[in-house]
């Protein structure tokens, strides 16, 4: 499922798809939701007809993604039953488990890159420096990339403030010892590939799994 009229919200749904075509996984439906609809059971019921095993929630937590997260658990069971539910970063905020409440238990949600707590070196340090100054509210799966984004750009415009040399600089960046690790910048502008985490909704979001995509999967997520 995709949030409708939102092509990242389509592209990330065709991105699951490429990549489970790429694993042997048979895609049995392909639809958008209106971030707009009050309801979504009759959307579920036809997940249920298709005899789904899991749900995959391409979007953003503020496209109405409570609301189809509970009709997903009112007619298809909890998330740690027959039917999973999975989503990507859009979903990966603590808001998702507290806006959502109970029905949020179980779902998995993924981020590029590492959980707060599996980071190392300058990146535990950071996050427990943010964990001295928010108390006891959770670190967000995205804060030290936050962090780290904002170190990379600050560097990038010590030099100068001219954009043409900023943004050169950014894409020439090879960070050895980051807050998130080692990493180079791809000519898109993206850090290079790293590994995919996967979390658990419970109170928190916990840390499930750490995945190494291989080469080939990556490029079939991208179509190719």
């Amino acid at each position: 499922l995709f949030a409708a009229d939102d092509p990242t919200s389509e592209g990330q749904a065709a991105t699951f798809q490429g990549a489970a075509g790429a694993l042997g996984l048979q895609v049995t439906g392909y639809e958008p939701w209106d971030p707009e609809a009050a309801d979504y059971t009759e959307l579920m019921q036809k997940v249920k007809a298709a005899g789904a095993d899991a749900v995959v929630l391409a979007g953003l937590l503020e496209q109405n993604g409570p609301q189809i997260i509970r009709d997903k658990v009112k007619v298809l069971g909890p998330n740690n039953g027959r039917v999973k539910l999975l989503a990507p970063d859009g979903f990966a905020q603590q808001a998702t488990i507290d806006d959502t409440g109970p029905p949020s238990a179980g779902m998995f949600v993924s981020v590029p890159g590492r959980t707060p707590e599996s980071l190392t070196g300058p990146g535990q340090a950071f996050v427990q420096q943010l964990r001295g100054e928010i108390g006891g509210a959770p670190v967000e799966l995205y804060a030290p990339y936050a962090g780290q984004a904002a170190e990379l750009l600050l560097s990038a415009i010590a030099p100068g403030p001219q954009r043409a040399d900023v943004v050169a600089s950014v894409l020439q960046a090879q960070v050895g010892q980051g807050i998130v690790g080692a990493f180079t910048i791809t000519p898109t502008g993206d850090p290079s590939v790293g590994p995919i985490s996967v979390s658990v909704a419970r109170d928190t979001f916990e840390l499930a799994k750490e995945i190494a995509p291989p080469a080939n999967l990556v490029t079939a997520a991208r179509g190719g």
